[in-house]
């Protein structure tokens, strides 16, 4: 395996002008036949020292992507057919195959992990919106004892103005928080509960408006 990470420092410092650097960068083989002989590629002392002269690169890829770079080397001048090619690239695939394979677990256990951690958000968020909606109703039930102490029909009307402000608010936070489903709101199951309730109130408030003044029956007194 050869490519950026060597010691060599023309291949790491200017990967685009090395043969691995090239087919990494490329995602293509690489031939040279003869680096002495040319001007594209640098031939650089690493190569040298091991009197390298001719060299095939494939890239080891991994979802599509250079993951390195695979290269045999000769030190007499060869031409690499394209069987040869074929074949490095075969077993390029190869490798790549086994690193994703090991790879693999990590990947799942990061995706694992997230799912976790998505599943508690979700029962924290549905614990808090249960908790707010037991809290309106702690609310609606103080309103309620309080219209039991008072006999005024002004404090009654006012209390009634405060619970129709609360069931709005309770039922905006019932229809309109996160569901199963996803994000998405049904805005027609919405209106039609909140014109529900409006109905439901109007019509406690004409009831209690009739028993308010109805008149009362005096008894008469009939002559002996």
């Amino acid at each position: 395996m050869e490519g950026w990470g060597r010691r060599d420092r023309d291949i790491i410092g200017r990967p685009t002008l090395s043969p691995p650097g090239r087919s990494f960068q490329t995602a293509e083989p690489v031939t040279v036949q003869n680096l002495g002989e040319q001007q594209e590629y640098i031939h650089s002392d690493l190569l040298k020292e091991h009197g390298i002269i001719s060299l095939t690169n494939v890239p080891v890829l991994i979802d599509g992507a250079a993951w390195g770079v695979l290269e045999v080397d000769s030190t007499k001048a060869r031409e690499f057919t394209e069987d040869t090619t074929d074949f490095l690239t075969a077993a390029a695939a190869l490798i790549g195959a086994v690193l994703r394979h090991y790879a693999r677990p990590d990947e799942e256990a990061r995706l694992i992990a997230a799912a976790a951690e998505a599943q508690r958000r979700e029962v924290l968020l549905r614990e808090m919106q249960h908790r707010v909606k037991n809290n309106f109703q702690l609310v609606l039930s103080s309103i309620s004892l309080q219209k039991r102490r008072h006999q005024s029909t002004e404090v009654h009307r006012e209390l009634d103005h405060v619970a129709s402000l609360i069931n709005a608010i309770s039922l905006a936070h019932d229809q309109l928080g996160p569901r199963h489903e996803g994000h998405n709101v049904n805005l027609s199951s919405y209106i039609r509960a909140l014109c529900s309730a409006i109905r439901q109130q109007n019509r406690c408030r004409v009831r209690r408006a009739r028993t308010e003044h109805r008149p009362s029956i005096a008894g008469r007194s009939h002559p002996k």
